[in-house]
């Protein structure tokens, strides 16, 4: 991106340190450096037995590009018209809000509009619409955004609003949605922060949770649960093992039930790597033991 006077935060090492930002008067496009901050640790454990990997929910999605100048790009709106270059909301301190939509346009760059403002990478400008001039008909802004009799604008039916990518890992550079500053969140698939309380835990949802953490505002997002381990997980029972035998591996179902993997042969059609770095659920107390798994097919 080239530089602008746009609205900038300067991010300063996060984690267990302060956080300094300097912040703008605008709302709209923000800049932050990128910085790899340390989230809360926690124990990892791994006893004899056999197992641990997550298959079911590895963290994966699929991000928008777009690879023609039409008005049917790719786009993260599951409705039935396609913003043109709609992309993710940023991650980089810009077009990060919700209730924007984020175009990377060619020959455009970057483009940012909500209800009340839009605004330009290439041009270094966010303002309100009424007082801010951008030309670029591939991005078709008043198709997206109509001027209603008032002069306010809407979002025309049919389209939807930019969301963070789902599975990705962010920590907050202001309005900080735990007393930990250094808090890293993983992005669900309606676009809130659930809490990693672990590195232990985070990367059964993602072995790579801690690579390129995003850092955003975290102004009208919505922190949502404390995630436990990744559906597919393999698991022990410190206490309370509901076989009695403290050597059981079990598959993870949901954070209230465990399948047993009665043999090897078993759990590894269900996960190559069912064997390697199996997690301890400190008490199984209170969780419901499923059937025994068989041969998945």
């Amino acid at each position: 991106m080239s530089n602008s006077p746009w609205p900038i935060i300067a991010v300063g090492a996060l984690g267990l340190s302060s956080i300094s930002c300097v912040i703008s008067s605008f709302t709209g496009f923000l800049v932050s450096d990128d910085s790899n901050v340390e989230s809360n640790t926690s124990t990892s454990n791994t006893n004899t037995d056999t197992s641990n990997t997550n298959t079911d929910t590895s963290n994966t999605s699929t991000s928008n590009t777009s690879t023609s100048n039409t008005s049917t790009s790719n786009t993260s709106t599951s409705n039935t018209y396609a913003i043109p270059y709609q992309i993710d909301l940023g991650t980089d301190g810009k077009c990060w809000h919700p209730g924007a939509v984020h175009q990377d346009v060619p020959g455009c760059g970057r483009i940012c509009s909500d209800l009340t403002k839009i605004g330009s990478d290439i041009d270094g400008t966010w303002g309100p619409w009424e007082s801010t001039t951008i030309t670029c008909n591939g991005a078709k802004l008043d198709e997206i955004w109509e001027v209603q009799d008032d002069g306010t604008r809407k979002l025309a039916d049919g389209y939807s609003t930019s969301k963070l990518k789902e599975g990705i890992s962010v920590q907050c550079t202001r309005d900080h949605l735990r007393s930990n500053e250094g808090s890293v969140f993983r992005v669900n698939s309606d676009g809130i922060l659930d809490y990693y309380p672990s590195p232990s835990i985070a990367e059964t949802w993602n072995p790579d949770w801690n690579v390129n953490i995003g850092q955003i505002p975290c102004t009208k997002l919505t922190k949502g649960k404390d995630l436990g381990y990744a559906p597919g997980t393999s698991v022990k029972c410190k206490n309370n093992d509901p076989r009695g035998n403290d050597g059981s591996v079990y598959r993870l179902v949901n954070p209230n039930q465990i399948n047993w993997y009665p043999s090897p042969s078993i759990a590894e059609t269900w996960n190559p790597d069912w064997n390697v770095d199996i997690k301890q659920i400190a008490d199984c107390a209170g969780m419901t033991k499923g059937e025994d798994l068989e041969m998945k097919t």
